[in-house]
This record gives C-alpha cells, structure tokens and sequence, in this order.
C-alpha cells in the first residue's frame, strides 16, 4: 500500500457457454458501493462477526495501521460499514506515538460474552530493521453490541512498564488461537521474546489473563510451525511442535 492509494477491484467469473467466451464482469461498484469506499483498503479477513449467516469482511487501511469490518448486507452495496467498527492501532513510546505496521488479525470471543473481538499482531515499523525482527506485538480489541472499543484490553498488568504496555503482549511471531481449558473462551498460546513459551487464559470478568508456562521437551523450533487438534477424543487440548529432529506432541490443559 504505501504512499499510495490501493483500490479493491473485485471480478466475477462468468462462463457463456453458447458463445465458449469467459467474460469478467467488475461488481466494485455492487460491492463496495460507489465513491472511495474501495479505496486504500487491503481485505485480511473473512468472517461471520455478528451472526447473521452473511459474511463480512475486515480490512486494512491507513497504510496497515488501522482495521475496518464492512458487513455483509441482503441490499445493494454487499459489502457495507457501519460506523464505531474502525479502529487505530496507536503504539506510545517515549511519550510519543510511533509507526506500525498489521501483520495479522483475528476473530475470536476472548470474554466469553458471546460477541466476537479482534485480536490485531503488529510490527513497530522501526524495529523491523533492528537485531529482533521477530518481535510481535498483539492487543485485542473487545466487541460490543453495535461496536468495537477501541481501547484494548489490559493483557499483562501485573508486569507493564507503562499504562500503554498493559494492553499489548509481546511474543517472537504470531499466538495461536485455542481453548486451551475448556471453558469456551478464547485462549493464546505463544513464546515470549525471552524464549518463554506460555498460553495465557482469558476469563469472563476482563482481568488480565492468566499465565501459564509450559515446556517443550525438545529443541523446538518456532511455536508457528506447530499446530493443535484433539486426536484421542478426550476434548483436551494437544499441541503439536517441530523440533530439529522430529516431532513433539504435548497434551495441554491449563486448569
């Protein structure tokens, strides 16, 4: 995106048959209705986020520092949005806001009250070229009935250096997103910048999550080429990590 303006154009494949031409037809206008609403926009996620059985759509704007959701709407533009689903991602420092940059979103219930909030990885533009350019940062975003709040939640309280650190985590490269007590709330599992691998658990009432170190076993490589599924049936949790000489598989569950 840049400098620059990136302008969405979305195209339908249409196939006629008679004639053995395939055709593509522009629907932006359809979609995003006309003026700027397609502009300077970059498209990350698709997503039910309120239910309607209509999929929606999360953007990127403001050169990858701020997200959108447009709704998926049975009228004319489909894709539509609505006002209070927008939010900055502002990262303080040295009591002055600094550049960043969305690496990755995601859509999950993180209270347990049953609407969606949006967890947002992102870069501090000036650390990219530094000596951890690993570092991530993740905050998340509560979703309430007909918005988002776009002051994060108090993840690490206990441990923050300053008010704003309170509402980010900092890990090496993307969490992954799991339940990891069975208590159908959204949890993260991750490694810390001090090589500390941890799931932290999330509760109903918005205190900071817990946190709960566990160990590897192994020479493990990045948590991100891992994966989690339940084989044996017993609804618990196994986590499955690549060291540099085979497979690891843990059974996690934090009570």
């Amino acid at each position: 995106m840049g400098t620059k303006s990136m302008l969405i154009t979305l195209m339908v494949t249409g196939l006629y048959i008679l004639s053995g031409i395939l055709a593509l037809d522009d629907v932006t206008v359809n979609v995003f209705g006309g003026g700027d609403g397609s502009k300077d926009v970059f498209p990350v996620a698709f997503t039910d986020y309120d239910g309607d059985k209509r999929t929606d759509l999360i953007v990127l704007t403001k050169n990858f520092s701020s997200f959108r959701i447009y709704f998926g709407s049975p009228n004319p533009p489909s894709l539509q949005y609505q006002p209070g689903f927008q939010c900055d991602i502002v990262f303080e420092r040295n009591q002055a806001v600094e550049p960043v940059r969305i690496t990755g979103l995601n859509v999950a219930d993180f209270t347990g009250d049953g609407i969606n909030d949006v967890m947002v990885s992102f870069k501090y533009v000036k650390n990219q070229s530094q000596d951890r350019p690993d570092v991530t940062f993740v905050s998340i975003f509560q979703g309430v009935p007909n918005s988002l709040k776009c002051q994060p939640l108090v993840l690490n309280g206990s441990t923050a250096a300053s008010p704003s650190d309170k509402t980010r985590l900092v890990l090496r490269r993307e969490p992954l997103i799991v339940d990891a007590n069975g208590d159908m709330i959204a949890d993260l599992v991750g490694e810390t910048v001090n090589n500390e691998r941890k799931v932290w658990s999330f509760r109903r009432d918005l205190s900071p999550p817990r946190e709960s170190a566990f160990a590897c076993g192994g020479d493990c490589l990045p948590i991100e080429t891992g994966g989690f599924v339940d084989i044996d049936g017993k609804f618990m949790l196994i986590i499955i990590f690549f060291d540099s000489e085979s497979v690891v598989i843990l059974n996690l569950f934090v009570y």
